[in-house]
């Protein structure tokens, strides 16, 4: 009888402690991350493809995985982002357990084949060689007279820059896996 006095007193005590938030076990992130990545494949699936980048993304954010990365950057494909979608994939690429397994790195390189023909180019002539440039306001580190730019599908503006020069600065419009050729000067 004492003892199940005792076991009574100590569930009377102990119960409400157990169930408040100050001592309620904190989430598991790899748990948090896996849901957010099931619930981005489920996005993907639908063609729902500017959701499923931010489930990857706060998936990545959580906890970096190789199968996160791969679908980040497929997902930048296939919203028109070929620049982007190669940067995560340098970014996959690079994480060990990728440089360790053989068949990561031919699912990479078949998708990085995709991403480069989608990926538009601009040969860009620039005078004076010594111009800075711009694309869409931000700095290339490009430099020379002759400078191809590797841009996502769409509009861009291209400004050039140099002291002692008015500033000239262009709307050019490229589609996905195009060429072209832009003299500035």
């Amino acid at each position: 009888m004492r003892l199940s006095i005792l076991w009574l007193a100590l569930a009377l005590v102990l119960g409400p402690l157990s169930s408040s938030p100050a001592y309620a076990a904190e989430p598991d992130p790899r748990a948090e991350a896996r849901a957010l990545f099931q619930e981005g494949v489920a996005l993907a699936e639908a063609d729902r493809w500017a959701e499923a980048l931010d489930a990857f993304r706060r998936s990545n954010d959580l906890v970096a995985r190789p199968s996160t990365s791969y679908n980040i950057a497929n997902a930048l494909y296939r919203l028109d982002r070929p620049v982007d979608a190669l940067a995560e994939l340098d970014e996959h690429d690079r994480m060990p357990e990728v440089l360790t397994n053989p068949n990561a790195q031919a699912r990479s390189g078949e998708l990085r084949t995709l991403v480069g023909t989608a990926i538009a180019e601009i040969e860009l002539s620039v005078s004076p060689a010594s111009a800075k440039v711009f694309i869409d306001g931000w700095p290339t580190s490009l430099d020379g007279a002759r400078r191809t730019l590797r841009l996502n599908p769409g509009s861009h503006f291209v400004q050039v820059t140099r002291d002692g020069y008015h500033p000239q600065r262009q709307e050019v419009r490229v589609r996905r896996g195009g060429r072209q050729s832009l003299r500035i000067a």
